[in-house]
């Protein structure tokens, strides 16, 4: 046997440090950056932003729009070199999206190169094609950083300003960064690399290195002179030269925290180096929150709205086959992460956008309104009306953090009532101080909302989940934060209380503390009403007339291994769209857990699952089918579902089974010994007799209490009077005293394997006991006229065992190899040997990027009746 194999200690360092690193470089630059944010002037901030001339933010604007066209050569050029032959307008568009997310989410060229890649795909590139198109332009971003980093290691003495940032860790920046050009030149001109990592496309010429690295200068010198020009635009003056340097050097450390965009590090850095320099701080970041829109969030949100439906793969199939060309790809494996975030970042898109748009109703509500507009509005408004409008205008920006939850689940009454605010809040947002870009901002964002109707069709998603309570969270912490601003804006907010009700347009105080407690009741009363009124499934356990249905339905179409199981009542049923299949499943969480394959006419199958899958995607809920059988395997595939090895089965062909031979030596001693000391079996039939219950009951509590364990449920059977009166029970007898017993599954509709469910023995009873019943039972089975008698699974038999199978099938294998401690594994599965059984394997079918160390442990409480019990026996 092979030994195990494990995700090498790379992998495992490779993940954390995705998820230490942007911390790491988030927590230096707040300890770095911290004091220059410590004596900001709000209120200087905002009116340096307002003051900027109208045709000077045109101008700006102009030059970062054309300044992420630009990046569109690295694309124009690929779909040339490598025959793609794309329409030259398709290709821009593909091209503007990709950079603009890339712009925004960064991933240090990851999201870029991810969404090109999905986008290609759409098209119908080839892998190999779409792979190099790809990752040549992931790998050729970052060089012109490179070209820039060069000439700055031979003088760094000539850049006395980025002392602010201690020496060692600037040369080490500027090296590594300098370091990616050769090594960069070296890879992409490589024949044996080409082949390694692009599955046999031939490597890049030498002569063509050169136009993408021009392309990649020409990028990063663009990005730096609109960044000049926004710092330029509002009064902090540093020379081109200098700040060139300066921002290659936080360029390159916003690259290496892998924070999206490098928002926080890249900013942080550039306003510790150029504040060494400067009289005050306020224009510097002011330029920078300039920059960060023009060249930023406004191609973004360009990019959303270009890239439409584009951007939304909600089909399983799709998802599933976007997965294995994914995972196709050696290098581009990298991306895996990534994938599941992109695949729907059309969606997310909007949810960040009806975010943004209620933050921005906060901070906007914070700040007293501009004077000259606020003087202007009280010429033609009540005093009351405007601010009623201020208290609407918090309310609408609370609502719409809330909604952001629901937009994300693609929730159709979230779509209606986030469209209807976001075209009320910019009438707030007028009607408070005359708020024009605020306005226009939420009335873009209804606009891109609207584009999507047609991808809201959910009717709920499940409140009580993880992601549910981080929004919920979020929504908390947004109400501290306009608390906290507002303290920072207007002094000790206690002082106002006093005035709380006096009114008059000089009282921005007093204004602002009523806001924050009419948030508060908004945020209060929102979490009330979801809980109590969100829509989710009606999810009856089923009643007598059901479990009626389901019994005719099986005695017509078939059962399966585990359609007896129904009649325990502790799950739900699902019946197909013309009620020829049922499935039968639990929910945990945010999974609907279904139990086997369905049960019923095997040609309705698929219809069954489909409808089933689309029913969970209604309230954005998790299908899973736990131990389905290796003959269904298709469908699910076909379905979009991805699988996950259980183990395996073991069937005793009832036919073929006999205790002759050596290999049958134990199991046929163990038969003698029993028959030698008088036990015998009996097949007991409903009605039972009522003398008979007390016995069984008294052999199951002994039972469960020398193993210290609770019933379990879902896909195990339990003492249930009820349940156990539906089919016969098999009573080993001892010198008239029942000493061992299990309950037998009908075989519906003329099934071929005989199975048992619940199995208990005396604690006295004979060595052997257990082995002469199961003896006995696969000789009924040959004598009823059945083909296989059904052991029931070994967990995590036969899984993992080929160098070739699944990371996490190879870590299940770990568990078989080496976790027997915890569950006995190789005993249970040696136990079943004996009887030479056939193995066929069983399968976990759930949606393509679901977590399944999670779902496994949902499925483990769902058995188990409770997170507690797995642990526990």
């Amino acid at each position: 046997m092979s030994k195990p194999s494990v995700p090498s200690a790379s992998t495992i360092q490779s993940h954390w440090l995705k998820r230490v690193l942007p911390v790491a470089f988030l927590l230096a630059t707040v300890a770095l950056a911290g004091e220059e944010l410590r004596g900001l002037d709000p209120s200087a901030l905002r009116q340096t932003l307002t003051t900027i001339p109208a045709l000077m933010l045109v101008g700006i604007q102009t030059a970062a729009l054309a300044g992420v066209l630009l990046m569109s050569l690295y694309d124009i050029l690929l779909n040339h070199w490598l025959e793609i032959r794309l329409p030259l307008m398709r290709v821009v568009r593909y091209a503007w999206i990709a950079n603009a997310f890339n712009n925004l989410i960064g991933m240090s060229g990851l999201a870029g190169s991810g969404l090109r890649f999905l986008l290609l795909a759409r098209a119908d590139v080839s892998r190999k094609t779409n792979t190099a198109y790809s990752t040549i332009i992931m790998l050729s971003v970052p060089t012109g950083l490179s070209l820039l980093a060069l000439p700055m290691l031979g003088s760094l003495d000539q850049y006395a300003h980025l002392q602010s940032i201690p020496s060692t860790v600037t040369l080490a920046v500027l090296v590594i960064i300098a370091a990616y050009l050769p090594v960069y030149v070296i890879g992409l001109g490589s024949e044996r690399i080409h082949r390694r990592f692009f599955g046999g496309l031939p490597s890049l010429p030498f002569r063509r290195i050169p136009i993408l690295l021009a392309i990649s200068l020409l990028d990063w010198l663009a990005a730096a002179f609109i960044s000049w020009l926004c710092l330029y635009s509002t009064g902090a003056v540093v020379s081109l030269t200098a700040y060139l340097a300066a921002f290659t050097l936080a360029s390159a450390l916003g690259i290496f925290s892998l924070v999206p965009g490098g928002l926080g590090v890249f900013d942080g850095m550039l306003l510790l180096i150029l504040s060494a320099t400067a009289s005050s701080n306020e224009p510097i970041l002011a330029g920078l929150l300039l920059y960060r829109l023009t060249y930023y969030v406004v191609p973004w949100l360009l990019a959303l709205y270009l890239g439409g439906e584009l951007l939304l793969t909600s089909d399983s199939r799709k998802l599933r086959q976007l997965a294995e060309r994914w995972q196709g790809n050696q290098l581009l494996t990298i991306l895996r992460l990534p994938l599941r975030f992109l695949s729907t970042i059309g969606i997310r898109g909007l949810s960040l956008i009806t975010l943004i748009s209620g933050i921005v109703l906060l901070i906007s509500a914070a700040y007293p309104a501009l004077v000259e507009r606020f003087s202007l509005l009280n010429i033609y408004l009540p005093l009351a009306a405007i601010e009623a409008s201020h208290l609407l205008s918090v309310g609408t920006g609370i609502l719409l953090i809330a909604l952001a939850r629901g937009i994300s689940e693609q929730v159709r009454t979230a779509y209606r009532a986030g469209l209807i605010l976001l075209l009320a809040g910019a009438a707030f947002s007028l009607l408070k101080g005359l708020d024009i870009e605020e306005a226009t901002l939420l009335l873009g964002s209804a606009l891109l909302l609207r584009s999507q109707r047609r991808n809201f069709y959910r009717q709920g998603y499940p409140f009580l989940s993880l992601r549910t309570l981080l929004w919920g969270a979020l929504l908390i912490l947004a109400v501290l934060g306009y608390a906290l601003l507002g303290n920072w804006v207007h002094g000790d907010l206690s002082a106002h209380i006093p005035a709380l009700l006096k009114f008059a347009p000089h009282l921005d105080a007093p204004r602002f503390v009523r806001s924050l407690i009419f948030a508060i009741l908004v945020s209060l009363g929102f979490l009330a009403w979801s809980y109590f009124r969100s829509a989710t499934p009606n999810l009856q356990l089923p009643n007598a007339d059901e479990l009626e249905e389901a019994r005719q339905l099986l005695e017509r179409h078939g059962g399966n291994a585990y359609s007896h199981l129904i009649f325990l009542g502790d799950k739900y049923l699902f019946f197909g769209p013309d009620r020829r299949a049922l499935i039968a499943f639990g929910r945990r969480r945010d999974r609907l857990i279904a139990l086997g394959d369905p049960s019923g006419d095997p040609a309705a199958f698929a219809s069954t699952i489909e409808a089933f899958r689309s029913f969970a995607d209604r309230y954005a809920l998790l299908p899973v089918f736990y131990e389905v059988m290796d003959t269904h395997v298709h469908v699910y595939h076909d379905l979009g579902f991805s699988l996950f090895k259980l183990g395996e089965t073991a069937y005793v062909d009832v036919q073929q089974f006999s205790l002759a031979g050596k290999q049958s030596d134990d199991l046929r001693h163990s038969v003698n010994r029993a028959k030698r000391v008088g036990m015998r079996m009996e097949l007991l039939q409903p009605p039972f007799n009522a003398n008979l219950w007390p016995q069984l009951r008294g052999i199951s509590d002994a039972w469960l209490e020398a193993r210290g364990s609770a019933e379990k449920g879902f896909s195990l059977g339990r003492y249930d009077q009820d349940y156990l009166e539906r089919s016969p029970v098999a009573a080993v007898r001892l010198d008239q005293r029942i000493v061992a017993f299990a309950n037998l599954m009908p075989g519906y509709g003329g099934q071929t394997d005989l199975s048992i469910d619940l199995m208990r023995h005396t604690a006295d009873a004979p060595p052997g006991t257990m082995d002469f019943l199961f003896v006995e039972l696969i000789a009924l089975a040959k004598a009823q006229g059945y083909q296989h008698f059904n052991l029931g699974m070994a967990p995590l038999g036969g899984v993992g065992h080929t160098r070739y199978s699944r990371p996490q099938e190879r870590i299940a294998r770990v568990a078989y190899e080496y976790g027997n401690r915890l569950y006995n594994y190789k005993g249970l599965r040696r136990f079943k040997e004996k009887f030479r059984p056939q193995w066929r394997s069983s399968y976990l079918a759930y949606p393509v990027f679901t977590p399944l160390p999670g779902l496994l442990i949902d499925i483990a409480a769902l058995i188990a009746g409770g997170y507690r019990r797995i642990f526990t026996k």
